[in-house]
C-alpha cells in the first residue's frame, strides 16, 4: 500500500467520523427531549385535581415533543442529503457543521420553554419570549444549514462528488432565499418583541416563512413538492384503499 492509498483511507475514515459524530448528536438531542415526558414521582400522593393538572402538562409536553421531533428529524434528513455527496472536508466545513449542531442542540431547551407551566395572563412577557426563543432556534438552524449548502456549492469540485447537479439536488434556490429571508424575519421578530404582542405572532411569522418557501419550491422544484404531510398521508391511505378494492374484485 503506497502513501496515496493510505491518505485516501485515512481521509475516508475521518469523513466517516464527522458523519457519525453528527448522527450521534442528533440521537442524543431526541433522547434528551423524550426524557422530559414524565409524570411527578409522587403522583400516588396527589389529589384528583393535581393529577388532572399533571396529565394536562404532560399532554402539552408530548405535543411539543412530537412537533420538535419532526423538525429535528427533517434537519437530520436534510443534513444527510447534503453530506452524502462529500468526498472530502476542510476546517471551514467542520466549523459550519459544528455551528449547525450548536443550533440544533438548542431545541431541547427551546421546547422545554414553550411547554413549561406558565400563566400567559400574569407572565405575558415571559410567555412571549419563550415562543420567540423557539422560533429563533428554528430559524437559526435553517440558516446555518443553508450556509453549509452554500459552502459546499462554492467548493463542489474539491469537496463533492457528482458536482454537476448539486444545485438541483440541494434545492439551492430555497437555500438562497433562506439566507436573505431569515435575517429579515428575525429582525421583524426582535422589533415585535418590544411591542409585547401576543405569543402567537412568532407562529404567524413562521407561517409566512412556510408559505414563501412552499411557493419557491413549487415554482423551481415541482417534482419534489409533495405537499403538506397531512395531504401525503391522505393520498397514501386513498391509494391503499383503492388497491384493496382492486384486489377484492
Amino acid at each position: 500500500m503506497d502513501i496515496k492509498e493510505e491518505e485516501e483511507i485515512k481521509k475516508e475514515f475521518q469523513l466517516e467520523r464527522v458523519v457519525l459524530f453528527t448522527d450521534a448528536v442528533f440521537a442524543i438531542i431526541l433522547t434528551i427531549m423524550v426524557l422530559e415526558l414524565k409524570l411527578p414521582e409522587a403522583i400516588n400522593k396527589l389529589g384528583d385535581k393535581e393529577i388532572h393538572d399533571a396529565f394536562k402538562e404532560l399532554i402539552l409536553k408530548f405535543f411539543g415533543y412530537v412537533i420538535t421531533f419532526g423538525l429535528v428529524a427533517r434537519f437530520w434528513v436534510a443534513h444527510l442529503k447534503l453530506f452524502r455527496y462529500l468526498k472530502d472536508y476542510d476546517q471551514k466545513l467542520l466549523g459550519l457543521n459544528l455551528l449547525f449542531l450548536f443550533t440544533v442542540t438548542l431545541f431541547p431547551f427551546a421546547v422545554s420553554l414553550i411547554t413549561r407551566k406558565t400563566n400567559p395572563e400574569t407572565q405575558l412577557e415571559i410567555y412571549n419570549l419563550t415562543w420567540l426563543i423557539y422560533v429563533a432556534v428554528l430559524f437559526s438552524t435553517i440558516f446555518t444549514q443553508s450556509l453549509i449548502s452554500r459552502y459546499l456549492l462554492k467548493n463542489r469540485d474539491k469537496l463533492c462528488i457528482n458536482a454537476v447537479d448539486l444545485e438541483t439536488n440541494f434545492e439551492w434556490k430555497i437555500g438562497r432565499v433562506n439566507l436573505f429571508l431569515i435575517p429579515a424575519l428575525m429582525a421583524v421578530l426582535i422589533a415585535l418583541t418590544f411591542l409585547n404582542l401576543p405569543y402567537y405572532v412568532p407562529v404567524y411569522v413562521v407561517a409566512v416563512y412556510g408559505i414563501v418557501i412552499s411557493q419557491v419550491k413549487k415554482k423551481y422544484y415541482p417534482a419534489g413538492d409533495k405537499g403538506p404531510l397531512i395531504a401525503q398521508l391522505y393520498r397514501y391511505v386513498k391509494a391503499k384503499r383503492k388497491k384493496q378494492v382492486i384486489t377484492k374484485t
